[in-house]
């Protein structure tokens, strides 16, 4: 014969089962419904419920079933079942984590980007800066070829012949080489008198002139106006070792046709140029007419000659 406690137990344990099952069945349900909620897509939003729906009737009944200390302890066992759903507040709280770190880690990528467009922006800069640069030098290298292109034209405007003189064309009118005092003296005074005789002539000795430099243009023109035997005959102050001699200084007309022969577009033979040109000639007309008379055509040795700027008055007037 069963004693009342342990009829009192005997219903405590099947009660327990009761509860059991229904728990697993719940359990179960859950699950099943977490698996529904994954398959159709929805994310972070997975909650973990734990029904507190336990009939009022069986918790009473479970109270009225057991002795005052069974109550008490069966009290505690309820009463942590009933603040279970505490876990469903931690879930919450495990996902608004997630969230947070999730947010660190964008703004800590936002800030490297940022740091990254800076770095690009500077770069920029500088490469806009030595571009800059870059082009600067180019508009002083055009200047510069630009000033050498227009040096170079102006050179060959000076030294190039026209298609029409390198034929060398035959005087307008005859001019015989100076051989004798007479001849020099009637030769200076026509240039004086006839200007036009003058330009004639300085026209057709610019013609058949070659040479660019002062002091060989003039020794060209020499060569066409005197004769070698003549030049050993005269000096530029009309001494001589062996006596007097033709005095070439005083005969400034045509000291003023070397002048002009000499001059180019650039400079202007000056009076000093034309008198250091006569006097080392004439002292060296004896040497040069005994070893150059009938070889070859002569000309001058390339020399630093102070030349003056095109002037606007005559320097050999009297």
């Amino acid at each position: 014969m069963l004693t009342k406690r342990e009829k009192k137990t005997g219903k405590m344990y099947r009660f327990c089962k009761r509860l059991e099952n229904q728990f697993d069945q719940e359990y179960d349900a859950e699950q099943l419904q977490a698996t529904i909620k994954v398959e159709s897509g929805s994310e972070g939003e997975q909650e973990i419920i734990i029904s507190t729906t336990t009939s009022e009737a069986l918790l009473t009944s479970l109270k009225m079933t057991c002795s005052d200390n069974e109550d008490s302890s069966n009290g505690d066992i309820f009463a942590g079942i009933a603040d279970m759903p505490v876990c469903g507040r931690l879930a919450v709280q495990n996902e608004s984590s997630m969230e947070g770190s999730s947010a660190a880690k964008i703004m800590n990528m936002i800030t490297t980007l940022s740091k990254q467009v800076a770095a690009v922006y500077k770069k920029t800069d500088r490469v806009e800066k030595e571009v800059a640069t870059i082009s600067e030098r180019l508009g002083r290298v055009e200047k510069k070829v630009g000033m050498s292109l227009a040096t170079l034209e102006q050179v060959k405007d000076v030294i190039g012949m026209p298609d029409d003189c390198t034929h060398k064309p035959n005087l307008s009118f005859e001019f015989k080489k100076i051989t004798n005092e007479e001849e020099f003296l009637a030769f200076d005074s026509k240039l004086g008198d006839d200007e036009e005789y003058y330009s004639q002539l300085k026209k057709e000795l610019v013609l058949h002139i070659q040479a660019s430099e002062p002091d060989n243009r003039m020794h060209e023109a020499m060569d066409m106006i005197f004769d070698l035997t003549f030049m050993p005959l005269c000096s530029w102050t009309g001494h001589g070792a062996g006596g007097p001699r033709i005095k070439f200084r005083i005969r400034s007309n045509i000291l003023r046709l070397f002048a002009d022969i000499g001059s180019n577009k650039f400079n202007a033979v000056n009076q000093h140029f034309v008198q250091e040109f006569f006097i080392k000639k004439l002292r060296h007309a004896k040497e040069r007419l005994r070893l150059m008379k009938g070889l070859r055509k002569t000309s001058c040795r390339k020399r630093k000659r102070r030349i003056a700027t095109p002037a606007t008055t005559d320097v050999f007037g009297e």
